[in-house]
């Protein structure tokens, strides 16, 4: 009877000792998933802390593309304002040539020449305006590429 009692001991306490090792190992992968679930949480704040910077970025990026806009209307208006004035003058010039053209005096002739003269360079200056608005223009539409890259 003795000898069945130690074999029920030792077996329980072999049944035990698998436990005791199950529980281990339970308490070791749970210690690991524990390690991880700290990792995910630790890249996942710094995964938000970059989106919120990137939004940021996006935002002032954003802001800089409408004040570049703004700009760029208030150029064109700017030049579609020179060019009416200059078209005005250019108009202007050409009621004086016509009433010169009228008038048959020696004078007339001198005063015809000047008044193309000055048309001509309204004309050409006009003309210079236009080029360095528009250049002015695509450098400022360049400027808002290389922004809206970066």
């Amino acid at each position: 009877k003795k000898v069945q009692e130690d074999s029920s001991l030792r077996d329980a306490f072999e049944a035990l000792s698998k436990d005791l090792e199950r529980k281990k190992g339970l308490e070791e992968d749970l210690h690991k998933k524990i390690t991880e679930l700290s990792s995910m949480e630790r890249d996942l704040g710094i995964a938000e802390r970059r989106v919120a910077e990137m939004a940021a970025d996006m935002s002032e990026v954003k802001e800089q593309n409408e004040l570049f806009e703004k700009r760029l209307r208030k150029m064109k208006k700017d030049k579609d304002a020179n060019e009416e004035a200059l078209r005005s003058e250019i108009d202007k010039l050409k009621e004086q040539m016509e009433k010169l053209q009228t008038d048959t005096s020696k004078n007339a002739a001198e005063q015809l020449n000047a008044a193309e003269e000055e048309m001509k360079r309204l004309k050409e200056e006009l003309d210079e305006r236009g080029t360095e608005m528009m250049l002015h223009a695509d450098s400022v539409r360049e400027e808002m590429k290389s922004l809206e890259a970066a």
